[in-house]
């Protein structure tokens, strides 16, 4: 696996965790139950796609990463605060950021010669969290 691979593929995975954390942090602030439940079923989603992908990756090139932000990534987050449209704004700017690196996942896969099993990781989490995402949106709309 070339070096310019395997250093976009570790971006990818350390992407993975910085949005579960966001999530996380996102779910923890708000107090709203059904959307508490999305957030998160989609920030475990996320954990578990970096997991995958890590996997996928070690065993395709062995030993490529030194060391992969993930439980310990430092990211305090924001206080949401209680009405519903500000919580919905914080929500909503929480999900721009999952999608900007949802579309940085997608990149990855036009790189060329990537490993079959990684592509396919690569694919089906990114399906599924855009479906995950989408059905979280349309929960946030649903209290304006």
């Amino acid at each position: 696996m070339s070096v310019g691979l395997s250093e976009k593929l570790r971006t990818v995975v350390e992407h993975c965790y910085e949005a579960e954390k966001m999530l996380q942090n996102s779910k923890n602030a708000t107090d709203l139950p059904e959307i508490e439940e999305y957030l998160q079923e989609l920030s475990v989603y996320f954990k578990e796609f970096g997991d995958h992908l890590f996997l996928a990756i070690s065993a395709e090139g062995g030993g490529i990463f030194p060391k992969i932000k993930g439980n310990d990534f430092d990211n305090p987050g924001e206080k949401m605060l209680s009405p519903p449209s500000e919580i919905q704004e914080k929500l909503r700017e929480t999900i721009k950021k999952v999608e900007k690196i949802l579309r940085e996942l997608a990149h990855v896969l036009e790189y060329p010669k990537i490993p079959e099993d990684i592509a396919l990781v690569l694919e089906k989490g990114t399906k599924t969290l855009y479906k995950k995402i989408n059905k979280l949106k349309s929960h946030i709309d649903a209290y304006d």
